[in-house]
């Protein structure tokens, strides 16, 4: 099943995987009971996180800000360092090299939202 934000149909495993991708944040970080807490709140969470995000990606490129490889590269490179180098970056996330321009992708979107 599919829903449509702006007339644009988006898969429904993006709220999914976002519902996925919080739980275990949630799990990791919360007591049991807190987590049970909010728990039933998350499918809703997944839901608006999804969303704002379609919305805010869609204004960034509706602007079209100039954002060039040299920025995108330094970003990537001050993100390694932050989480201890390249090696401790792919074991954290389960990342290799492959992913790197996926990574890279995903930053220059968020340079453009900035």
């Amino acid at each position: 099943m599919a829903f449509s934000i702006d007339g644009i149909r988006h898969p429904e495993s993006l709220i999914e995987k976002e519902r996925e991708e919080l739980e275990t944040h949630y799990r990791q970080r919360l007591a049991e009971e807190e987590y049970l807490e909010i728990a039933p709140k998350i499918p809703i969470l997944a839901r608006e996180n999804v969303v704002a995000r379609i919305l805010v990606e869609a204004a960034a490129f509706e602007a079209d800000p100039e954002v060039g490889y040299a920025d995108v590269q330094a970003e990537f490179e001050r993100m390694l360092e932050h989480f201890g180098g390249e090696a401790a970056f792919h074991e954290r996330f389960a990342k290799s090299p492959d992913d790197h321009q996926g990574i890279k992708e995903n930053i220059e979107k968020s340079l453009k939202v900035a």
